[in-house]
């Protein structure tokens, strides 16, 4: 064991220096015997201090001394080792590694060292030996050191290392450290594999290769906004900033990225580095994309809409709507072409009536070679497919020889024709060309544009029979200046008209239902105000369509003598109360108030029952309020009903219409109930309208057999006062299904897990009525013709649907037949059939029970009506 010095070292003594008196010999004796011992500790000292085990060891492996600051590691006191040899020591694995060690210290004089664990009180720690050569040259210092905090430190650091690799190498975002000029400092390995870049490549990378110019402006403006030197140089300056790009892969692909940037800064708040993170948001835009362009194309139809139903002019309506969706869609030739036969050959053609076109696009509507254009012999195929309600598209050089010859002719790329069905018959198709192109059509575009070409064909339609009917009314006035004799012809000419426009009224309600439909789904779905309010007046435009197709149709049926009245039982609050509601919301939109009062009050109780047509009532009622609120911008509408008299059987009642409105001069009054008039021509500009809301009211109530007056000045109002007797009814005969409802629609899924078959040939309509029934929680499939939907009954017992709901008019088979083969099968007998139809005059409603339908519908249905129907049904 070597001894150290002390701090101050006895002076040397040769045996000639040693005193001769025995007690100064022994003081010295002690005095060096107190410098070794605080040698001896000053040694101890420093060893402990320094390691967790100290050997020393001669040139035999066996151990001189033994150092130990942590007793545990040893399994006996140190002096028990002392003159043992090293490998009784050491734990048996770490026997080879300290002689291969041990040698190469006395060989070279250069220190080795190794690890090695050892299991201590059932804990495996790790220990370092360093062996080093004692100066004489042949003992060996070995130190032994506890590194187990260190062993797990570098394992935990191990175990981050790989959770981060695991991280980066598989997170779908990337994320990067870039220099402050913005090169590529570090980057996950996911930035590569999204552009197809190598790392090396990607740093060498100009941006102008890495992103669009728009995309790269863009970045380098954001740049030089954000990394201003007066900013980099504010240490409390927090900069941040992000931006979408348009990334160029390196296979010429596109993806758009959302690229987040972040300013890292020093302890001492110096710039650093900036951090970027990125994430591919291409289906984000995608659907953005989409949802701008579904945008652009319901404003299309809007617009369209608007040109068809209030342009005089169809030539100028056509072009309007053409134009708009032609924009809207971005297509270069929008046109259309109607379908006709000819009467010798029977040969199918078309032939082009109306084109628009973009700035730059050839005009084809004078090409010759476009009129009387073969199906049979040059477009089967579009025939074929166009006849049975599905669109044609795609690429013209994937088209047949017979096809392109004609249509590369017109520099078409790709196009989508649309077909026009008019009374359930193929009328023509509207085209949509693309020039440079290939477009990509979406089943939601071709679904709006078919409703829109149904009301396309429709408009053309309309403006044939007006043409038409007017050339018939100057007829019969012409016969009926020139004979009495021809008074017969006249009457049967009227009566002629009238089915026309009822059969009009059919023919126009069938795009009307896919328009109202739409507009409703579409107020129900997540839309921004602005398209919101597209929507609302594309259903306020569609209602008041509608408003007018019902007056023309219940003229008709008047002027025709077809209108029989019903004779049910009824509560009249229920009528009044459903006549008012229906103007509650125009009258507090124009801040009039809407009043009402029952100035009889017994006939709010058992009284007020009666007998009579209450639709045909309220009816009468709602013209009469519409006409006041129409008409009043301020004040009131009030309606006042007086029992007059009351007799055994019946009750002589008074209905007052009062409003603060613009009120009429004395010769308005006189032909105010004519059909078709108003008080002057400047109203109808003014305030819209047909003319034939009082006319109606007038003759329902000579149908009736009561009266109406009306008292009213300029500037002052108008009042009308209409006296009508009603048989008396007992409230327990008043059917709840005839009572008229006022109350929300039904809230909830009333219709949960009900199977429900709708048969309707137009996609829309099919639309329409499964989204409307899948929200009041039915199960619902779809048939496209009478055909089809008796196959998917028949194909499964018991019944696989618990209701259908039937169209009418239907290629392949209609509504009738289907009816009678299923009520035809005893199986199905009780199955509810509710006919879903156009027509709503009332010859068909009774042939739709007369086939076994249990109930009719008439488009455009409400949803709160057709759910009470099947609720009635399906009990």
């Amino acid at each position: 064991m070597n001894c150290y010095p002390d701090t101050h070292p006895a002076e040397l003594l040769t045996v000639g220096d040693l005193p001769d008196d025995p007690h100064t010999l022994r003081v010295l004796l002690a005095q060096t015997r107190q410098a070794l011992q605080r040698s001896e500790e000053r040694y101890q000292t420093l060893m402990s201090s320094m390691s967790d085990l100290i050997f020393l060891i001669d040139a035999d492996d066996r151990l001189l001394d033994v150092q130990c600051r942590s007793p545990q590691l040893l399994f006996a006191p140190p002096e028990a080792f002392l003159g043992k040899p090293i490998t009784a020591v050491l734990p048996p694995d770490t026997s080879e590694p300290y002689l291969e060690c041990a040698e190469y210290v006395r060989r070279t004089g250069e220190n080795r060292r190794y690890e090695y664990p050892l299991v201590i009180q059932g804990e495996t720690r790790w220990f370092m030996a360093s062996l080093n050569r004692h100066e004489d040259g042949c003992k060996l210092v070995v130190d032994v050191r506890d590194i187990t905090k260190r062993k797990q430190a570098e394992a935990e650091a191990r175990e981050q290392t790989r959770l981060f690799n695991l991280i980066t190498e598989n997170m779908h975002d990337y994320i990067g450290v870039l220099n402050l000029d913005m090169s590529v400092l570090y980057a996950t390995p996911s930035l590569y594999q999204r552009t197809g870049y190598s790392a090396a490549e990607f740093r060498c990378l100009p941006f102008e290769h890495l992103m669009t110019p728009e995309s790269l402006v863009r970045l380098k403006q954001l740049v030089a906004d954000n990394l201003t030197p007066e900013k980099l140089a504010d240490p409390q300056c927090d900069i941040a900033f992000d931006v979408n790009l348009d990334v160029i892969r390196k296979d010429g692909s596109h993806y758009w990225c959302n690229s987040s940037h972040r300013l890292i800064r020093d302890v001492q708040g110096r710039p650093e580095y900036i951090l970027e993170t990125g994430r591919d948001i291409t289906e984000r835009k995608q659907a953005e994309d989409l949802l701008l362009r579904k945008d652009a194309l319901f404003e299309a139809v809007a617009i369209a809409m608007q040109a068809l139903l209030f342009e005089p002019c169809i030539n100028e309506a056509m072009q309007q709507a053409l134009a708009a969706v032609g924009s809207a869609t971005n297509q270069d030739r929008v046109y259309l072409f109607e379908y006709h036969i000819d009467p010798l050959t029977a040969e199918r053609f078309m032939s082009q009536r109306y084109e628009w076109v973009r700035d730059g696009i050839s005009i084809q509507i004078d090409n010759p070679e476009l009129q009387n254009l073969s199906f049979d012999g040059l477009f089967p195929r579009w025939f074929d497919t166009l006849s049975e309600g599905r669109a044609v598209s795609g690429l013209v050089a994937t088209f047949p020889e017979t096809e392109r010859a004609i249509l590369e002719a017109q520099d078409i790329v790709s196009l989508m024709v649309v077909p026009v069905n008019v009374e359930g018959r193929f009328w023509g198709f509207i085209g949509f060309d693309n020039c440079y192109s290939d477009y990509q059509w979406g089943v939601e575009d071709q679904a709006i544009l078919t409703s829109m070409a149904a009301s396309v064909g429709a408009a053309v339609i309309r403006h044939r029979s007006e043409v038409a009917l007017r050339e018939t009314n100057l007829k019969l006035a012409q016969a009926t200046e020139h004979s009495l004799a021809m008074a017969a012809k006249a009457e049967e000419a009227s009566k002629a008209k009238s089915l026309f426009l009822a059969n009009m009224s059919h023919e126009i309600r069938t795009p009307m239902n896919a328009i109202i439909g739409m507009s409703h789904l579409a107020l129900g779905s997540d839309l921004n105000q602005r398209q919101h309010d597209y929507v609302v007046e594309i259903q306020h435009a569609a209602q008041s369509l509608l408003r007018i197709i019902n007056d023309i149709l219940d003229f008709s049926k008047i002027e025709a003598g077809k209108l029989t009245l019903e004779m049910t039982p009824f509560r009249l609050e229920d009528v009044v109360s459903n006549a008012l509601s229906l103007q509650r919301q125009q009258a507090l939109e124009k801040g009039v108030a809407l009043l009402f009062e029952l100035r009889s009050p017994q006939l709010e109780g058992e009284q007020g029952f009666f007998l009579g047509d209450a639709l045909r009532l309220e009816q009468i009622l709602t013209n009469l309020l519409t006409n006041g609120v129409k008409f009043t911008s301020q004040g009131h509408v009030a309606l006042y009903i007086d029992e007059l008299e009351r007799g055994s059987n019946s009750s002589r009642l008074r209905f007052c219409i009062e409003d603060t409105g613009i009120g009429m001069d004395n010769g308005a009054v006189q032909g105010l109930f004519q059909e078709f008039s108003q008080a002057d021509d400047s109203t109808t500009r003014r305030y819209g309208g047909t003319g034939l809301g009082l006319s109606i009211v007038k003759r329902l109530l000579d149908l009736m057999g009561g009266e109406i007056t009306v008292s009213s000045e300029p500037g002052q109002g108008s009042r009308f006062s209409m006296t009508l007797t009603l048989a008396h009814a007992r409230s327990s005969a008043v059917n709840p299904s005839h009572v008229v409802s006022t109350a929300s629609p039904m809230l909830g899924t009333p219709l949960h897990h009900q199977r429900i078959l709708v048969v309707e040939d137009n996609p829309i309509n099919q639309l329409i009525a499964s989204e409307i029934l899948t929200q009041y929680g039915a199960i619902v499939e779809c048939a496209d013709n009478g055909r089809d939907g008796v196959s998917k009954i028949f194909a499964t017992l018991p019944p696989a649907y618990d209701a259908v709901l039937m169209d009418i008019q239907m290629p392949v088979m209609d509504g009738y037949e289907a009816a009678r083969l299923i009520r035809a099968d005893a199986r199905y007998a009780a199955m509810p059939i509710v006919a879903l139809t156009a027509n709503a005059m009332r010859e068909e409603k009774a042939r739709c029970l007369a086939v076994g339908m249990n109930a009719h519908v008439a488009k455009p249905f409400e949803p709160s009506a057709l759910l009470q129907t099947l609720m009635d049904l399906l009990g």
